[in-house]
């Protein structure tokens, strides 16, 4: 026999929630029962007087304790405590409420409609918004409460440097991450703008999309919906693929396990259907083999999660004679990548990132960056970021940051700045040390123009050069064997026969070194990691 779940008994409320003679128990989420009178909640509360209002079944068919109907609640006995005292007429705590309480409490005072716990809770929020500007913010966002965030907004504003307001929030993203959780990239985005340049009107909303927003959404580009590449005929398929959409997709067992050692694992672990498989008439999509609604012979059933559509350009991923499905949209297409990684299709793996890189640029790589972060997809977002900084991206809105958490959109700004600093640095100290290494002498006068017969006659330093690349290039023709023009510049200044003037020589060298130090650069960037 499986082992049977202890009994908990209920505990009772304190004062003065514990009176005998009321006529309804509310029970909390942690079992404290809170005996209350039914009249005095529904003058508090319309969602309790309709509650109340709707007739109810026979006493045998209740919950019952003490001879009184029990009704259950998801909210701790802290917060029904908090809640029943508004209601109630008697002496109210005179210790300010943590923020905490603050927001658990007015949560479930909206949720059930209580106005005066609404009203009270709601100054509370707004007596703190001046030492706790951030975190009541939060709490606004998450309550959806206007006025509370602009208020608080306001603080943020006033005590915030111009030009510092992504920044500050730092130090509050390190240590206390929680502050946002159910805060959206929009409303930190839009709280960003707000600290830049208040704007008092009532157009300009906090919490929703605002015309500021719509005038900053860039064109999005128009996706056609992703022709599928119908297979030839191949062999009978002997296995059913179920979407989590209900279509099938029919492929092949020996196929999807070469392809997939985790598919391999799964079909090994499925078996036959004891009733056949109801197939719809017109599916969705067609499969891999197309499917008909003609009875089949029975074969495995592996559940998949993903939509037909994923489904079945996952599926032609394992077949290594077909071209692999590139979709043009950028949800499938991360979608169908992170369902490929998940399932280790290393045969079209790098394909479709090598794909997800091409297709991103800068014009929707903060749409893509957001749609990544939703699936989940770690490696494509740090794609989509690192083409974002070949483009500024404060004050750029797109749609999808509505359904993305405000800690995707701050590491992307700290991602930025750090990119920004390090290569304000690097540049600043790559020109310092040019100047020093190049001192032109003051009295330098400008030399006359050499005699071109020199330089380019057959018998010069490039006619030589070149004749040398002739004979290496000409047996092995591939352009990687060709020089570039550092290679050129190189080789220029370390012949004997000395092109250069002495000035000029040390110009090449300098600007060579600026180039050394720009590859440098390149290279520190590209190791800058973004936190996700």
């Amino acid at each position: 026999m499986p082992p049977t779940s202890p009994t908990i008994f209920p505990s009772d409320a304190s004062y003065p929630f514990n009176k005998t003679n009321t006529d309804i128990i509310l029970r909390s989420s942690d079992h404290v029962d809170f005996r209350v009178y039914s009249q005095i909640l529904t003058a508090a509360s319309p969602f309790f007087e309709v509650m109340f209002g709707v007739p109810q079944p026979p006493l045998e068919e209740q919950n019952l304790r003490h001879g009184l109907s029990v009704i259950e609640f998801s909210e701790d006995s802290a917060t029904l405590d908090a809640l029943l005292r508004v209601c109630y007429p008697i002496i109210k705590a005179k210790a300010p409420p943590t923020l905490e309480t603050i927001e658990t409490v007015l949560r479930a005072a909206m949720k059930y409609e209580i106005e005066l716990a609404i009203e009270g809770f709601t100054d509370d929020l707004l007596s703190l918004a001046y030492e706790h500007p951030v975190p009541v913010w939060a709490i606004a966002c998450r309550l959806e409460l206007e006025d509370v965030a602009r208020h608080a907004a306001q603080f943020l504003s006033d005590a915030f440097h111009p030009g510092e307001e992504a920044s500050s929030f730092d130090d509050i993203f390190r240590t206390s991450p929680d502050t946002f959780t159910g805060v959206t990239a929009a409303q930190y985005f839009r709280l960003l703008q707000f600290m830049q340049d208040p704007d008092p009107s009532d157009l300009y909303t906090l919490l929703s999309p605002s015309a500021v927003d719509a005038n900053s959404v860039p064109t999005s580009r128009h996706y056609e919906p992703f022709p599928l590449v119908h297979p030839e005929d191949m062999p009978a398929t002997d296995i059913t693929c179920l979407s989590s959409d209900g279509a099938v997709v029919r492929a092949h067992q020996a196929v999807l396990s070469a392809a997939s050692s985790v598919l391999r694992s799964r079909i090994a672990a499925t078996s036959k259907p004891s009733t056949p498989l109801a197939i719809p008439k017109d599916p969705p999509l067609p499969s891999v083999q197309r499917a008909s609604s003609e009875e089949r012979p029975l074969s495995p059933i592996l559940l998949c999660k993903e939509p037909i559509q994923v489904l079945t350009s996952v599926v032609r991923c394992c077949y290594p004679n077909y071209i692999i499905p590139r979709p043009s949209d950028l949800r499938e297409l991360v979608t169908l990548i992170s369902a490929a990684d998940r399932y280790g299709i290393a045969i079209a793996l790098p394909a479709l990132l090598d794909h997800w890189s091409s297709t991103v640029n800068e014009q929707d790589a903060l749409e893509a960056y957001f749609v990544a972060i939703q699936v989940g997809n770690v490696a494509c977002a740090k794609v989509a970021a690192t083409h974002l900084l070949k483009t500024v991206i404060e004050g750029r809105y797109v749609t999808d940051m509505e359904s993305s958490p405000a800690i995707a959109y701050h590491n992307l700004l700290a991602y930025h700045r750090a990119c920004r600093r390090i290569a304000q640095q690097r540049l600043i100290g790559l020109w310092n040390e040019f100047a020093l290494s190049f001192v032109p002498p003051s009295n330098l006068k400008r030399p006359a123009l050499p005699d071109l017969t020199v330089l380019t006659g057959s018998c010069s330093w490039l006619g030589r050069y070149n004749s040398d690349i002739e004979s290496i290039v000409e047996p092995r023709p591939h352009f990687s064997r060709l020089p570039t023009l550092r290679d050129v510049l190189e080789a220029s200044i370390e012949t004997e026969a000395d092109p250069w003037c002495s000035t000029c020589k040390e110009l090449v060298r300098g600007t060579l070194m600026l180039g050394d130090g720009y590859g440098e650069l390149a290279k520190e960037i590209m190791e800058i990691e973004i936190t996700t």
